[in-house]
């Protein structure tokens, strides 16, 4: 059995609501069509386990090449009732023929898709602003390097548009499939980011940290657990999956759990 490794993290900030101190988001990432026993039974266990009060998915989910999206979905199907749940898409999704297919599946199960959306949930009379990006590669075109270029800037002007409509007192969530992009979430001032898409640099190396991630390149700066730059924190999930290299090193797969706490 392939081994999960369950990271707990703590956040505190002086804008969380009192409300929302002990909330625990439960956060996913590139899946990218892994299998944790029979119909997902390992990895609906442990998350069924953890007991979060809401569930943030940041992508990836199935892959390019994905033989086994009947997993993807019984994953899903196995966790739908367990919390909320919110998804991104990761740039696997846009360059995958079945991802039509998936967000079908995924609304249908009640999970809350949001692409370049901004909602509010509310626990005991508080709020919290909740922003969700697509993926850059939701444009269409040949992935050459000046569609990494254009893609990235269209994405940006995205965010900006949609960080605008969001009420600069409460606090904000962004979960957001690319970490390489932080230095623009601390531009615009979000609380607290979730993002993935580094798979940990797929090969971890004592000291040095990860080897390789898609759009860092080689020694990523962001490959997992959390980065703090003025009030922005964001968590970076070593996923559940591969792509491209089929194995990892030093690197098992993970889930996170974020614990919010209020701080007086």
């Amino acid at each position: 059995m392939k081994k999960i490794e369950v990271s707990e993290i703590c956040v505190n900030s002086t804008k969380i609501p009192k409300a929302f101190t002990g909330s625990k988001i439960l956060h996913i990432s590139d899946l990218h069509g892994n299998v944790f026993g029979k119909r997902q039974s390992e990895l609906i266990r442990i998350s069924k386990e953890l007991e979060p009060d809401y569930i943030f998915i940041t992508g990836d989910i199935i892959d390019e090449h994905c033989k086994n999206l009947e997993n993807v979905y019984a994953y899903i199907y196995g966790i739908r009732n367990l919390a909320p749940i919110y998804y991104v898409t990761g740039n696997h999704e846009w360059i995958s023929k079945d991802r039509v297919g998936l967000l079908e599946f995924l609304h249908k199960s009640g999970v809350h898709v949001l692409q370049d959306q901004k909602i509010e949930f509310e626990r005991g009379g508080e709020k919290i602003q909740l922003l969700g990006m697509d993926d850059p590669y939701r444009m269409t075109g040949k992935k050459t390097v000046k569609y990494q270029r254009v893609s990235t800037k269209v994405f940006i002007e995205r965010f900006v548009e949609l960080n605008r409509k969001r009420k600069r007192e409460e606090y904000t969530i962004l979960l957001s499939h690319r970490p390489e992009l932080f230095h623009f979430y601390v531009k615009a001032g979000v609380d607290l980011v979730f993002s993935g898409h580094a798979h940990g640099g797929q090969f971890r190396i004592p000291g040095k940290g990860g080897l390789l991630a898609p759009h860092q390149g080689f020694f990523p700066k962001y490959t997992e657990g959390v980065t703090c730059e003025n009030d922005t924190k964001m968590v970076v999930s070593r996923g559940l999956g591969n792509s491209g290299f089929p194995f990892r090193i030093g690197n098992p797969y993970e889930l996170v759990v974020v614990t919010l706490e209020r701080e007086e």
